[in-house]
């Protein structure tokens, strides 16, 4: 029978392992997408045909958004729709 600290070392060593992986796992797939033309890293992407005023969207948008989502209001999905289209309405 194992005592209780085998048992917890046992699962100590499991999870380090497993996180170890992961982490190598990660580490790679980054790397690899990094490297090709895949993927763009948001940090990478530039798009100058599209941009939004921060100001103006940190403003309207988020404010609007944060009354209606904070308000608790029970809607229907129909009603729900309405209200997104005002707030998308409002970032264009």
């Amino acid at each position: 029978m194992k005592t209780s600290k085998e048992s917890n070392s046992s699962k100590q060593t499991y999870k380090s392992i497993k996180d170890k992986l992961q982490s190598v796992k990660r580490k790679k797939k980054i790397q690899r997408l990094q490297t090709t033309d895949e993927w763009k890293g948001l940090e990478n992407y530039e798009n100058s045909n599209t941009s939004i005023d921060e100001a103006f969207l940190s403003s309207t948008f988020i404010s609007k958004f944060r009354k209606l989502y904070q308000s608790n209001k029970v809607m229907t999905f129909k009603d729900w729709l309405f209200e997104i289209e005002d707030l998308i309405d409002d970032l264009k």
